[in-house]
């Protein structure tokens, strides 16, 4: 997995591990990659349901 700012701006490979959990920044990209015959089970919780988008994070900054 590597992460980042943007698409452009991802950080160094980060290795996954069985029965992890990740914590992310607001905003935070994400790029996941495995193996031939590799698969990853996500699931998001979300502590909100309002405002979780890019663009409603935008909309609401300039308001």
């Amino acid at each position: 997995m590597r992460t980042g700012s943007g698409p452009k701006q991802l950080g160094e490979r980060i290795d996954l591990a069985a029965g992890m959990t990740m914590h992310f920044p607001e905003l935070e990209w994400h790029l996941f990659g495995y193996g031939e015959g590799g698969f990853l089970d996500v699931i998001f919780f979300y502590g909100q349901v309002g405002n979780i988008r890019p663009e409603e994070i935008a909309s609401a900054k300039t308001g």
